[in-house]
Formats: structure tokens, sequence, C-alpha cells
């Protein structure tokens, strides 16, 4: 292999280490050229994306014909306050007005269906954190989009909900490692900092992981949040859980995760108010992750592929984890699912299940 030859793979490796956003319900010319220059392995939705059924699924075709049909298209469809696809279809009940493991089974299999009719096939859903009675009332953005009051009925749920979303051919992700049930702010606006030990982390935290990681789980979201009180603890508080090394060891060694770590969004508030987006992705690709997702700036993701690729040439691990993600996004692609035909009449039928559904939940 020649050294361009060995430049251009180290060029790509990287670049599937990222996960980008669009601006708008179309590719631009521009957003063609950044495809194709950075070649990331996904993108992720938004309600910004989202205008017509039609639309959002000629929106994902367009994206594959530039990437490739293994193509992460991902989205946040929790239902409730967090459901992207709420102009397009009867809005889903949220995870917190789920009774029991049949419900939530639904609830995967309706939403799972109607994504894989657009094209997406990557739900960064379900919420696996457990609250605590403490924070209930705290401006977290946890409030309505937890599946339950204790980790066995969190992971119960959970384990139904990924089943249901399976079965029609999406995957999930489990957020947000190592669990925000116990904070009190919102990590899209400030750096929470929670305050629990190790054993109310392993105990109550940590337990739907455990519980559902054996199960084939493909994804796994890392939160931004810092626990100054526990095994993940950094010399700096302000150094959050998706930029720690010690929380991807844990998930890797500790709990035998083999899927795909991905950040949480770093444009969000507990990043940019301390740290710059592409010096942040490139310390969580250091740290472990898999993808560093950066859901509105492209510019910034160029940037941050950049920096990576300077790093390349320095003391730095990216390397060897560009490689170690490399065999896991083929391990995961491997099991993506083929886009159904969008059909409007089943499309009609999903928005009718909707409404019985929230019927029956009310």
């Amino acid at each position: 292999m020649s050294l361009e030859e060995g430049s251009v793979m180290n060029s790509d490796l990287i670049g599937e280490m990222f996960v980008a956003g669009l601006p708008g319900i179309e590719l631009t010319g521009s957003d063609q050229e950044f495809l194709r220059e950075v070649k990331p392995s996904g993108i992720c939705l938004f309600a910004r994306n989202i205008k017509e059924p039609r639309q959002v699924r000629d929106l994902t075709d367009s994206v594959r014909d530039i990437l490739g049909r293994q193509t992460l298209i991902c989205i946040d469809q929790e239902g409730g306050r967090v459901d992207r696809l709420r102009r397009i279809l009867e809005p889903m009940p949220p995870a917190e007005t789920l009774r029991d493991r049949s419900d939530a089974e639904e609830l995967g299999r309706i939403s799972g269906r109607a994504l894989r009719m657009l094209g997406i096939n990557i739900n960064f859903a379900p919420v696996v954190d457990v609250p605590r009675v403490a924070t209930l009332q705290s401006e977290n953005g946890l409030q309505t989009r937890m599946m339950g009051h204790n980790p066995v009925e969190v992971a119960d749920k959970a384990k139904a909900f990924v089943t249901g979303s399976a079965a029609e051919g999406v995957m999930t992700c489990l957020k947000h490692f190592p669990g925000l049930g116990a904070s009190t702010v919102d990590s899209h606006e400030l750096l929470p900092m929670v305050d629990v030990g190790d054993s109310e982390l392993e105990e109550i935290d940590l337990l739907p992981y455990r519980n559902l990681i054996p199960n084939q789980i493909d994804l796994v979201m890392i939160a931004h949040a810092s626990y100054p009180n526990t095994i993940f603890r950094t010399e700096s508080p302000d150094i959050p859980s998706s930029l720690n090394p010690k929380v991807y060891s844990y998930l890797r060694d500790s709990l035998q995760f083999r899927g795909l770590a991905v950040t949480d969004d770093l444009e969000m508030g507990a990043i940019v108010k301390s740290h710059g987006i592409p010096q942040a992705a490139v310390a969580a690709i250091e740290s472990g992750a898999d993808l560093a997702l950066i859901c509105n700036d492209q510019g910034a993701v160029r940037n941050a592929k950049e920096l990576a690729i300077s790093r390349l040439q320095e003391d730095s691990p990216i390397q060897a984890n560009s490689i170690q993600t490399s065999r896991r996004l083929s391990a995961v692609r491997s099991r993506l699912m083929e886009p159904v035909d969008f059909n409007p009449d089943e499309w009609e039928h999903l928005a009718r299940r909707i409404r019985e559904f929230k019927g029956i939940l009310s």
C-alpha cells in the first residue's frame, strides 16, 4: 500500500467515526459535497428535516445514494416530548404512560414500522435512566421520558421496546450511559453533576445496562455528565462522561458491550460551554467513543475530522480506535435491514393504530 493510499484509508476510517446533521428537508449541493468529503458513517434527522412522509423517504434515499446502502440513518423517536415525527404522523405517547411490557413492545413496533418506511434504521431510544423522587420535579430534561420508577421496571420495559423495534427491522440505542436519573439539570443547557456514590450507581443506574447488554444491544449513547463521587471521577469535575476514558473502559470491560458507543450531541450546552466542538469530538474518540455525534454544524464536523487526522501523527490512540470502530461498524451494518416501500395507506393505518393505543393508555 502506498503512502497516499494509506492516507486515504486513514481519512475514511476517521470520517466513519462521525454522525452528522443536515440543515433542511432535501440535500443541497453543499450537503452532497459535505457527505462525499467527510464520509460520515451516518446522519441524524431532526424536526427541521421533516415536512412530509414522502419527502423524508426521498431525503434518506438521497443520503444512501451518496454514502451507501449501509449508512446509519438515525433519529430520536421516543414518543411524548421527543417525537420527531409529530408533524407527519399522529403523536406517539410518552414512555412514562406505558403500563407494562406489552405496551412498551407495541410502542417499539409502531415506531419501528414508521421509521423503516421512512428509510430510518436506527432509533436513539429507549431512555433507560432511572428517576429519583428528589429529581422528578427538577429541570433535568427527562420528565415523561423514563419508562418506570425502579431499575427492574425500566429494564423490563426497555427490553420489550427493543424487541418490538427489532421485529420491525429498526435498531435501538440505550441512553444515557452511565445514567442521568439522579441529575438535577438538563445537559442540553449545563453539565450535570450527578451526586451518587458507587453503590447507588451500580444498583440503580447501571442495572438496566447490565440486564440488557447481553441481549444483542447494538448502540449505547454516552451522557454528558460528571460523576465526581464514583469510579468515573476525574481530576477535573468539568470533564463529562462522554470525554472520560473510564466510562468507555467500564462499558467495554465490565459490561462486555461489543456494539457502538455514540456520544450524545456534542453541540449541547454541557459541552460547548467548556469545550470546543472539534476538540471535544477528538477527545471523545480518543477516550473510546466509536461515533461522535455533531448534529448541526457541518463545519465543526469537517474541523473535527481534520483535527483527528492531524493527531494520527502524534502519540494518540485514534489510529487503533478507528480500526476497532471500523470492525464494530461492519458488524452493525451487517445487521441493518433494508427500508420497506413507503405505503400511504399503511401510514394512515399507523396513525389510527397510534390513536387507539393512546386511547387504551389514557
